[in-house]
């Protein structure tokens, strides 16, 4: 097998594992507003959409747990097993969310059950991120790691818009009943199939060239967590902080959109999933470019300039989302989703190169880790509760604005990771 087709199949099959972890997360949040009232039956529909997302962030609870059990096995066995692994977790928990009975048919025990699934969920999540980011890297080609690592969040990119363009069309064809009794249903139940084809292309590659070399010179650590904890401690710490903008990004602009646009502007889901969707698109195929753009300038400037720009278009950005018509609401989402495209692309190439390879997943997981279950997973949460307080400023603004002033600084106090890619393992 020639090295390019090695590489190719490398880039196919992560980002195939890639878009089956984030399916579910896709469905769940699309699926947000039907989900809540089937098993958290409230008086007050806040009370049961804040339940429904503080189950969405459940999963990040564990999703250091996942981190920290996946991300060892990814430095001592080898990141494409472990990937093998975390996607038929993830594919199994998305089916069963779709088979659980309601709270009108077992009572509390569904929630429960609920609960559970996502936790597995969680800890597939926790293993997957630095796993599949660490093998792609590895994968590619001398000057080329931006573009190639950027897939990572192609494929996720991808994943959002196929779960959001189901949930269009399923509120679109499917009547309100029919969407509560069985539709929501077969979204999750799409998992088993996916995740079939991801485990079956992750099974049929090999590891990446540098694991495979450390493994070959037996240089491999035994204790890799607690390495990464000894001896990268200033490189995790820059890790959650530049993290922290992305993670805020991808779950309020692109997962939390929807609910916020039919709970706060008063759009119909339809609707609001359609202007979801045309951000996904800009954001998917803008994704390679901000890559690419790496490779050529650096990662640091590209991280300063992703961090400014969350900044920058927070404020307008919501504006033109709070306003009526669909034109300037879809427009405002594209400048969002533009913004975290330019973060998305140089991510995985800059908190990659960040540590040597011998210890790369284990403490890429643990500082990615951190940030996405603090800043990430409950930051749908945060911001419909604080939406029911107030709505003098949108809330994503504040949040998202915070998040961006943390990054940049984290960014400014980076090193530029090219220059030590072919030294740095």
């Amino acid at each position: 097998m020639s090295s390019l087709t090695r590489r190719r199949r490398a880039i196919v099959a992560a980002t195939a594992g890639n878009f089956v972890e984030w399916y579910d997360f896709s469905v769940f949040a699309c699926f947000a507003l039907v989900i809540a009232p089937l098993f958290f039956p409230a008086a007050d529909p806040v009370a049961s959409l804040l339940s429904t997302f503080a189950v969405f962030g459940i999963a990040f609870v564990f999703r250091p747990v996942g981190a920290l059990v996946f991300g060892q096995l990814g430095d001592r066995i080898g990141r494409r097993a472990t990937m093998a692994i975390v996607v038929l977790l993830m594919s199994g928990a998305t089916a069963a969310i779709g088979l659980l009975p309601t709270y009108s048919q077992i009572g509390v025990a569904a929630p429960v059950l609920l609960v559970i699934a996502r936790a597995l969920q969680g800890l597939s999540a926790g293993g997957e991120y630095a796993n599949a980011t660490a093998y792609l890297v590895e994968n590619s080609l001398p000057g080329r790691r931006g573009v190639t690592g950027s897939w990572s969040y192609f494929g996720i990119g991808l994943a959002l818009l196929v779960g959001a363009l189901l949930g269009m069309s399923m509120s679109i064809g499917l009547s309100p009943s029919e969407l509560e009794s069985w539709g929501w249903r077969i979204a999750f139940l799409l998992g088993v199939p996916l995740g079939a084809i991801g485990v079956y292309l992750r099974s049929k590659i090999e590891d990446s060239p540098e694991f495979l070399a450390l493994q070959g010179e037996e240089l491999l650590e035994e204790t890799p967590l607690r390495a990464s904890l000894r001896t990268q401690t200033r490189n995790l710490a820059l890790t959650i902080g530049l993290v922290i903008v992305g993670t805020a990004q991808i779950y309020l602009v692109l997962l939390y959109m929807p609910t916020y646009l039919s709970t706060q502007a008063g759009f119909p889901l339809q609707d609001a999933l359609l202007i979801n969707a045309l951000g996904l698109i800009v954001f998917t195929f803008a994704v390679p470019f901000a890559g690419w753009w790496s490779d050529l300038t650096g990662r640091r400037p590209v991280m300063i300039v992703a961090a400014a720009a969350a900044l920058v278009v927070a404020y307008p950005g919501f504006m033109l989302i709070d306003s009526d018509p669909f034109a300037a609401v879809a427009t405002g989402q594209t400048v969002l989703a533009l913004s975290t495209a330019i973060w998305a692309g140089v991510a995985p190439a800059a908190l990659a190169e960040l540590f040597p390879a011998r210890l790369r997943v284990s403490s890429l997981s643990i500082g990615y880790g951190f940030a996405v279950s603090v800043f990430g997973g409950f930051s749908p949460f945060v911001v419909t509760y604080l939406s029911s307080l107030s709505d003098t400023v949108p809330a994503p603004v504040l949040y998202l604005s915070i998040s961006a002033v943390v990054s940049l600084v984290a960014a400014l106090l980076m090193k530029e990771t090219v220059l030590f890619e072919t030294a740095n393992t």
